[in-house]
């Protein structure tokens, strides 16, 4: 039986073909390169895994632009954002910054070395302009993997509508656009009808009626 890829060798390998991807289209447009490190968003998203796993009873899980790509839709993003449980958030922070990782002006973690971010988010806490707490990650997705898509499309809704949210959920749409009825099902009901209305955008790319 095939060994499953380890997660931050699948943020690794997608992170590093979007590199390329990019950096191609900016030498024929004349556009500018994106000041990447692949290794280093990888390193911090096993640097994530390892404080959370030596922390007993601790439980995390990935969301924003690299549980996006894992459900498909491969978009740029050079950071971890990542939602921990209240009761042990400060053990894995503490974890982390035993790792090298310091503490920014903005809020967010980040390496000393290698420059990689990590945004970690305390379950229970409100994000930017949403209405609803973080839950706890446990109702996000498996203890350090990547958040369901259902769990991506409802932070993404409560994110107080910006644009990059909205398009982040219309194209996971288009991959799974016959599962609409079913996430629809698991969402809040203060949210269905904004979902409603991406999913007849979805349909309209999609060229569907």
């Amino acid at each position: 039986m095939e060994t499953p890829a380890l997660p931050e060798d699948l943020v690794y390998s997608r992170c590093a073909r979007l590199l390329a991807v990019q950096h191609a289209v900016a030498e024929i447009a004349g556009g500018r390169k994106v000041d990447a490190d692949p290794e280093a968003l990888k390193e911090a998203v096993a640097l994530t895994r390892k404080a959370v796993r030596s922390v007993d009873g601790a439980y995390a899980c990935i969301i924003g632009g690299l549980a996006v790509q894992e459900h498909g839709y491969q978009r740029w993003t050079d950071d971890v954002d990542v939602v921990v449980d209240a009761e042990h958030f400060s053990q894995v922070l503490d974890a982390l910054r035993a790792m090298n990782f310091i503490i920014t002006p903005k809020g967010w973690l980040e390496n000393r070395e290698t420059g990689a971010r990590i945004d970690l988010l305390k379950e229970g806490v409100k994000l930017h302009d949403s209405n609803l707490p973080l839950p706890h990650p446990k109702e996000l997705g498996k203890n350090n993997g990547f958040a369901t898509v259902t769990s991506i499309i409802r932070l993404k809704l409560d994110s107080g509508g910006r644009m990059k949210d909205l398009a982040d959920i219309v194209e996971l749409l288009k991959l799974r656009i016959d599962e609409s009825d079913t996430i629809a099902s698991q969402l809040p009901v203060s949210l269905q009808a904004q979902f409603a209305q991406l999913v007849v955008q979805a349909r309209r790319e999609l060229g569907q009626p």
